[in-house]
């Protein structure tokens, strides 16, 4: 299982990590979302946006705290709604703590957690130039990318149907839901836990680094990776033969 979202199931604090290499720099960005319907998302806020500008990013991770909590013991919960709201918080931060990384995992990413507290986590993340990462799922979460620095294609996909359980060998269908290039100042990858809940990475020629906002929503469940056809099975349609791998 990845392992910042093994960590922030838990929402513990993780071991101490190894500084950043040398050469690191610490990129201050304005953000912009990047679908024209999210630019209405500001009005959901009930904050000014001048005083938004002016928070940290303590403040604003907080903030996005305390919509969180309420949508998760909302039975009746707008998971939308609240993906707005929170990408167009992103959207106000000017500038991420310097991010501490380990270990990459799978040797293809490494990750690094800026905050935990209130059901959420902000992970930032990296990958290496001209590489990528396999597709997956996340079960029981929601959560979108920021683009701090380089670029990376991410495409989204849903289930046609109901899958099989993760231990299974045969084959499903998913369909493609998206398919953007995450980049500084950018939003993208937004997903629910019913919806565009899969996506793969790849990285860009200056690879990436992003940071990802996670929601933990339900138990952690059914955590894989998968095996997505080259060529989709219905063009028109998006959808692609796929098979669970082992995480």
């Amino acid at each position: 299982m990845l392992d910042w979202l093994e960590r922030l199931s838990d929402l513990v604090p993780s071991a101490p990590q190894p500084a950043e290499p040398e050469g690191a720099v610490t990129v201050v960005r304005r953000f912009f979302l990047s679908t024209p319907a999210l630019l209405a998302a500001s009005f959901l806020l009930a904050r000014p946006g001048k005083a938004m500008a002016e928070s940290t990013f303590e403040d604003v991770a907080k903030q996005m705290g305390q919509r969180a909590l309420p949508m998760i013991k909302d039975p009746n919960r707008n998971e939308d709604e609240y993906l707005f709201q929170i990408a167009s918080l992103a959207a106000t931060i000017k500038q991420f703590p310097p991010p501490q990384f380990g270990e990459a995992f799978k040797g293809l990413l490494w990750s690094s957690i800026s905050y935990r507290g209130s059901g959420i986590g902000i992970i930032q993340w990296r990958m290496e130039p001209n590489t990528s990462y396999p597709a997956h799922n996340h079960p029981g979460y929601s959560g979108l990318s920021v683009g701090i620095r380089g670029d990376c294609r991410i495409r989204n996909f849903d289930y046609v149907g109901k899958p099989p359980e993760v231990a299974s060998k045969e084959t499903f269908l998913v369909r493609e839901t998206h398919d953007a290039v995450l980049r500084e100042g950018t939003i993208t990858s937004i997903m629910s836990t019913s919806r565009d809940n899969i996506h793969e990475l790849h990285a860009g020629p200056d690879g990436i680094l992003a940071a990802d906002i996670i929601t933990k929503i339900g138990p952690d469940a059914g955590f894989s990776f998968l095996n997505i056809a080259a060529k989709p099975r219905d063009t028109q349609k998006g959808a692609y033969e796929a098979a669970w791998s082992a995480p």
